[in-house]
């Protein structure tokens, strides 16, 4: 009889263990790895763009790059004077960007080939938008631009009083964009006239979202923001324990970002309540993307974190070898983004 219990202990101890094990495996079932990295000659801070089956991104090592989707193999690369921290964009075959020289360049994005470029007073590493065949975007010389695409030359700019970096968002004849200077302006962009100005307390770098007649925005200041599009007026703030330097990104009428405070945050998009918020991960950077049912983001740890939507418990992360200030982009569940350790990724899950 002792025997036959020991025996049976001994069974429910290994079904115990090979439970475990598959519960482990299920946990793990979601790993990032690697199916190519891109290497460049300084670091990737640009965040990539997908068009027609090739990756477009710059580099700090002064080249503009097309990289072949699948095989990560180069296409073709351009050179500028500067380091190239913009991000791009791709419309009719004409991929535009951003460089350290000042100039917003317009290349054939078959060739690489130069069609055009157009002379600001110093960096630009503003993302452009395109909107009309009018191209926008900001630069460190304190205006934000129209350009009109159709007769290559200057529309309108609007001087502000520090670096426009980041990319602006565009709703009817509103374009909305913040600055260094602490200000989120919203433009008549037709004209480039002022339509209002809202003044946070920390410098904005975060791109602006527009969903419905809402604005929203993080800033330095360590919160994030909800606006009326039509007056400016504040609807709510949230406030963070650190800089919000990531578009949000609105699902549902939920919103979702990250804060360098180290977590990720859900909260609702009509009263800015808090719905959850991640455990501390790293210091989260960039503006955030969602595949299926998982939210992912990258940071200042070298890491591309996975967060799960409804619940914000992290379930997977991707470690780089340095850190992450290109936004992840993705096509067909495959992830790629850049960072300082001087490489383009591909990533997806095994």
């Amino acid at each position: 009889m002792a025997n036959f219990i020991v025996v049976r202990e001994n069974k429910l101890k290994k079904l115990t263990i090979f439970l475990f094990f598959l519960l482990f495996l299920s946990g793990c079932s979601g790993k990032l790895e690697v199916n190519w990295k891109f290497k460049t000659g300084a670091a990737v801070v640009s965040s990539p763009f997908i068009y027609n089956r090739t990756i477009f991104f710059g580099s700090e090592d002064l080249y503009f790059y097309a990289v072949n989707e699948e095989s990560g193999e180069e296409t073709w690369k351009f050179k500028t004077g500067g380091k190239i921290n913009s991000s791009p964009i791709v419309e009719n075959g004409v991929v535009y960007f951003g460089s350290g020289d000042g100039y917003l360049y317009a290349l054939d994005a078959g060739t690489g080939n130069r069609k055009w470029r157009f002379k600001t007073g110093a960096s630009i590493n503003s993302t452009p938008i395109i909107e009309d065949n009018i191209i926008y975007f900001g630069s460190d010389d304190q205006h934000f631009y129209a350009f009109d695409l159709i007769n290559k030359q200057l529309k309108w700019k609007f001087k502000t009083k520090d670096w426009v970096s980041g990319s602006a968002a565009i709703r009817d004849n509103y374009v909305v964009f913040g600055s260094y200077d602490q200000n989120l302006y919203c433009l008549n962009r037709i004209n480039g006239s002022l339509v209002w100005k809202f003044t946070a307390n920390g410098f904005i770098s975060s791109y602006p979202l527009i969903a419905g007649t809402n604005v929203y925005f993080g800033s330095n200041d360590h919160r994030m923001y909800s606006l009326d599009l039509n007056t400016g007026l504040k609807i709510w703030e949230f406030s963070t324990n650190d800089d919000v330097i990531a578009k949000p990104l609105v699902l549902n009428e939920n919103i979702y970002f990250g804060s360098l405070d180290g977590h990720f945050y859900a909260i609702n998009g009509n009263d800015g309540t808090l719905i959850w918020k991640s455990e501390e991960a790293g210091s989260l950077f960039t503006n955030p993307i969602i595949i299926e049912e998982t939210i992912y983001s990258g940071g200042l740890d070298n890491k591309i974190y996975g967060f799960d939507l409804k619940t914000g418990k992290e379930k997977v992360y991707f470690q780089a070898e340095d850190m992450i200030y290109s936004s992840p982009t993705t096509e067909n569940e495959v992830i790629y983004f850049g960072s300082n350790d001087n490489y383009l990724y591909s990533i997806a899950k095994k």
